[in-house]
């Protein structure tokens, strides 16, 4: 099984798709960086921020990529095969998936951090963030 917002939209998937199933963004950017892309997005002609709120998708030519979740709001949840993400999720469910990530967690601006190497050989990581004990956002995130 691989990670679903939504129990149904894959975290990569077209840019018609993701039309099609979460509709026209709220908010479009364009996106600027130096560092953190693959080969193939740096020579993408279109590079792109869509929002939906403050869920963020990078689309890059005909292709996008979830990179940020806002669970906040309650719109949207995030299947992994190990748990399911919700704005409800708390310390102690992610405790019993990502037991050694939990232990490693940070205090950062009043809430906690939880840091997930998604595999061994993986830069960048996947970043949880509680506030008030829920879990609030998700971001991927890569080292320079």
């Amino acid at each position: 099984m691989t990670a679903k917002l939504n129990d149904t939209i894959p975290s990569y998937l077209t840019k018609q798709q993701l039309l099609t199933v979460l509709g026209k963004p709220s908010n479009v950017k364009n996106f600027s960086t130096e560092c953190a892309l693959t080969e193939e997005q740096e020579k993408a002609k279109v590079q792109q921020l869509y929002f939906y709120g403050k869920t963020k998708f990078f689309v890059y030519d005909n292709k996008a990529e979830l990179t940020f979740i806002d669970f906040r709001s309650g719109k949207f949840t995030y299947r992994t095969p190990k748990i399911r993400l919700t704005k409800a999720t708390t310390l102690q469910d992610l405790q019993k998936a990502y037991p050694n990530s939990v232990r490693a967690a940070m205090k950062e601006n009043g809430g906690k951090l939880v840091r997930l190497k998604p595999c061994k050989i993986c830069d960048g990581h996947c970043l949880l963030y509680l506030e008030n004990g829920r879990l609030v956002q998700l971001e991927w995130w890569e080292d320079c």
